[in-house]
């Protein structure tokens, strides 16, 4: 096997793995926070109550979510490569849209309804993943300008996205 096919298949291993690691804790807390407590409290009135539970999600609208990650970022990546030639100039204005595509998937994450920060980098780095999974796969081979170039995205969005998530749970307490 090449080398480029081999390593876009890792790369879409770890997207898949982090993606399925996603749906898993989500699943988890969820199920963790729709059971009831081992002590009773006293009945609250609806008018005085605190913040409404939040429903569980089925399993498979969560494992939905995440096939949608990483088809958008493998998707994205490919078009990307795929349209690098037809682009004249030394500026590469589809590796600019892109990036800022992930960015703005990125932070659509991040303000999801019930983002919680550890699913969220594990939703974000499977994004990143798929991509340059994607990217490498049309290309042939591993670049190392775009590992980086992807990898220095992915860990701002990591942490511009983790402070908006961490924002956003302070807030809702």
């Amino acid at each position: 096997m090449e080398t480029a096919v081999i390593t876009s298949l890792i790369a879409g291993v770890f997207s898949l793995a982090t993606a399925l690691g996603s749906v898993w804790l989500k699943h988890h807390l969820e199920s963790r926070d729709s059971k009831p407590a081992n002590t009773p409290s006293p009945p609250v009135p609806a008018h005085k109550g605190g913040p409404p539970a939040t429903p569980r999600r089925p399993l498979g609208s969560l494992v939905v979510r995440a096939a949608a990650i990483i088809a958008t970022g493998g998707l994205l990546g490919a078009v990307s490569r795929g349209v690098r030639n037809w682009i004249p100039g030394p500026v590469h204005y589809e590796a600019i849209a892109s990036l800022a595509l992930l960015a703005l998937v990125s932070l659509v994450l991040a303000l999801a309804r019930q983002a919680r920060h550890l699913s969220y980098q594990l939703e974000v780095f499977s994004l990143w993943a798929a991509f340059l999974a994607g990217w490498s796969l049309i290309h042939r081979s591993v670049w190392s300008d775009a590992v980086f170039s992807f990898g220095m995205g992915w860990l701002a969005c990591a942490v511009v996205g983790g402070v908006v998530v961490a924002f956003r749970r302070r807030g809702a307490a």
